[in-house]
């Protein structure tokens, strides 16, 4: 699977429940696992990001976008306050190598509630929560995608 997009997520479950919790929801569900390619989650006192689904196997995130994207789940409900800026940072550099893997750009990011937009079935969800920007989420990524290229210039690898 070649990704067009990333699409991000939240569990509106605590944050604490990372990767296992929710690919036993998920497993509950029907499905073969965990529907996400990245989970972050707040492990004792820091937050951390786990391996989902294996990134070369289509998700179930994003109905109607699944094939054409990859998802990252942030652990917790954003609906009354953003996530911590430890969690949005983690995000957002876990997006720009996304970006650089698949040659995306940071406008490729979009939050769940906005797949409409993308041609998808409405999600009928604010996921990844009402209070988190996506723009300026987005604007995020795209300075670590920045600062990654300008990097891979340097060391003369291939972006």
């Amino acid at each position: 699977m070649t990704p067009r997009y990333i699409i991000l997520h939240c569990s509106a479950a605590p944050a604490r429940f990372g990767r296992a919790h929710i690919d036993r929801w998920h497993r509950r569900r029907g499905w073969s696992g965990i529907g996400y390619h990245r989970v972050i989650s707040m492990a004792p006192g820091v937050w951390t990001t786990e391996v989902g689904r294996d990134e070369r196997l289509i998700g179930t995130h994003a109905r109607g976008l699944n094939s054409v994207s990859v998802g990252l789940c942030i652990a917790g409900s954003w609906e009354d306050a953003p996530p911590p800026a430890e969690a949005l940072d983690l995000a957002a550099r876990t997006c720009a190598v996304w970006c650089q893997r698949y040659d995306l750009e940071a406008g490729d990011v979009y939050g769940h509630r906005e797949i409409e937009q993308l041609g998808a079935p409405d999600p009928k969800k604010t996921c990844p929560g009402m209070a988190l920007d996506l723009d300026a989420f987005r604007a995020s990524v795209g300075e670590h995608l920045d600062q990654l290229r300008a990097l891979a210039a340097v060391v003369g690898v291939a972006t």
